[in-house]
């Protein structure tokens, strides 16, 4: 999850939405450096999702995307301080 926010942070611009689509196959997107399906990927979203309000997955027009509340990169490190203090 860290990695799409990450990612997410570094071609998005200041948006906060991306698309699964560019999360799996954009050059030096998760889904290429971990070789990751799209169900896996969107699976993973999903289960970080239903534990954090500020994440989201949706489906608007065919078009499916992550969602996310705060600039990725912050939310990505306080997801990544939630992990490893065990605030699951």
């Amino acid at each position: 999850m860290t990695a799409c926010l990450e990612f997410a942070d570094i071609v998005g611009k200041g948006e906060r939405t991306i698309s699964l689509s560019r999360l799996m196959y954009e050059e030096g997107s998760p889904g290429t450096v971990f070789k990751l399906t799209e169900s896996t990927l969107a699976d993973a979203i999903e289960q970080v999702a239903r534990k954090d309000p500020r994440i989201s997955l949706s489906n608007t027009a065919g078009i499916i995307q992550l969602a996310f509340t705060q600039q990725p990169a912050i939310l990505a490190e306080a997801l990544l301080d939630q992990y490893y203090q065990h605030e699951w």
